[in-house]
Parts: structure tokens; C-alpha cells; sequence
């Protein structure tokens, strides 16, 4: 599935910011999720994503997706990884 939208580009239609998080992802907060507009063979798709290293990102800016670390290692020592964007 990573494979659909690694470094696909797409536009910032929406976004907001998490100031309080669950245990595995609030070591990240504050982040800004976003939700990206993205033109496939001639069709609008929007997907929601995390915005990587803490770049704000705003409404109408241009994102590419890039594989990046989701959370913090768990007790397994297991480091969850997918798509996040990050502005151009």
C-alpha cells in the first residue's frame, strides 16, 4: 500500500493540529494532520496524513508523501513506519 503513495505530490486541502495524543504518539505532539488532495489519472482523491518533522504545513501548500516513522518503539521493540508528507 506504501507503495501507492510514496512521493506522490498533493495539495494541503485541510488541516489541524494535535496538541494531545494517545501514550505511542504523544512524544510527536504537537503535530498537524492534514488532508491531502492528490490528481490520479484525472481524478481528485483526498487521503488524510501526518505531517513529518514538525514543518507546518497550510491550506493550499503543495506536499509530497515520504515513508517515516509513525511512533515510538513499542515493548516489543517493534518501530511502526508509513506515509507522511512534508511540504515542498
Amino acid at each position: 500500500m506504501w507503495s501507492l503513495w510514496l512521493g506522490k505530490v498533493g495539495v494541503v486541502s485541510a488541516v489541524t493540529t494535535i496538541r494531545v495524543a494517545s501514550d505511542a504518539h504523544a512524544v510527536y505532539t504537537p503535530y498537524q494532520y492534514a488532508v491531502v488532495s492528490f490528481e490520479i489519472q484525472d481524478t481528485s482523491v483526498s487521503k488524510s496524513f501526518i505531517v513529518a518533522d514538525g514543518t507546518p504545513v497550510a491550506v493550499g501548500d503543495q506536499v509530497q508523501c515520504i515513508l517515516r516513522r509513525l511512533s515510538k518503539p513499542n515493548d516489543s521493540g517493534i518501530i511502526e513506519y508509513g506515509i507522511k508528507v512534508v511540504r515542498l
